[in-house]
């Protein structure tokens, strides 16, 4: 792996570029003086495209059909008046088929307002 060290960088950038195909990154680092051999690339690709694999699980989108699920969040935000600026609590409905979003904005974040924030949502 010493040989491939100058070319750590270039392989983090172009891997993905290439599908991590260890044979076209080989070729291309023995264009640039690589004099190392086609398995120390291989080795060193397997964790760029393992790690590639983790994250593409990690963020596959949850399709759902319409009208059976809905994902809701609070945040907390500032709002700027006239008056001055002012914290406030953000409700927010993402419908799951559509993405169609739902925000209100309220002052807390108790039980009552969180079913309130739904009704005004399904309505």
């Amino acid at each position: 792996m010493r040989l491939l060290a100058p070319h750590e960088a270039y392989l983090r950038v172009r891997a993905p570029e290439l599908d991590y195909n260890s044979v076209r990154l080989f070729q291309e680092l023995h264009a640039q003086g690589y004099t190392g051999g086609y398995e120390t690339v291989k080795r060193a690709v397997r964790p760029l495209r393992q790690a590639e694999r983790v994250l593409a699980e990690a963020t596959v989108r949850f399709e759902t059909a319409p009208g059976r699920q809905a994902q809701v969040d609070w945040t907390t935000t500032w709002l700027t008046f006239p008056e001055g600026r002012r914290r406030a609590q953000a409700f927010v409905m993402v419908l799951g088929y559509s993405r169609c979003l739902y925000v209100e904005f309220t002052a807390d974040q108790r039980l009552e307002t969180l079913i309130r924030c739904h009704e005004h949502a399904f309505d």
